[in-house]
């Protein structure tokens, strides 16, 4: 099973730093936040298709010791999701995927710590 990446968008135009609800003051959300790939998957039996995959971050509403405040979900409502699981028989290789669109977030998050 293998995924290249052929092409990244990172989405941030309605992306905010937010503070979590019912949290200590230094606990922050990264909302809105969109990573679109378009991959070419190959899978088990050297099928090759293309698929458009959205990552998003998580939203949150509550403070979680394990939270970063910038993870990031393979969406479910857009994008090629449930049928790229699925060419590819549920292999974890997708979360290649998420982990990029994590490292995203993370920078994006960071700066605007920074910056705000």
């Amino acid at each position: 099973m293998n995924i290249e990446i052929l092409n990244t968008v990172e989405v941030s135009e309605v992306a905010q730093v937010l503070e979590l609800p019912n949290s200590s003051p230094s606990s922050s959300q990264l909302c809105g936040f969109e990573v679109h790939f378009t991959v070419k998957a190959t899978n088990a039996d050297s099928e090759t298709q293309e698929f458009y995959i959205v990552c998003e971050t998580q939203e949150r509403n509550i403070s979680r010791r394990a939270y970063n405040g910038y993870e990031m979900e393979l969406s479910k409502t857009q994008g090629d999701t449930e049928e790229l699981e699925e060419f590819l028989d549920y292999d974890d290789s997708i979360n290649e995927l998420k982990d990029k669109a994590q490292e995203m977030a993370k920078r994006y998050f960071m700066q605007q710590l920074v910056i705000g």
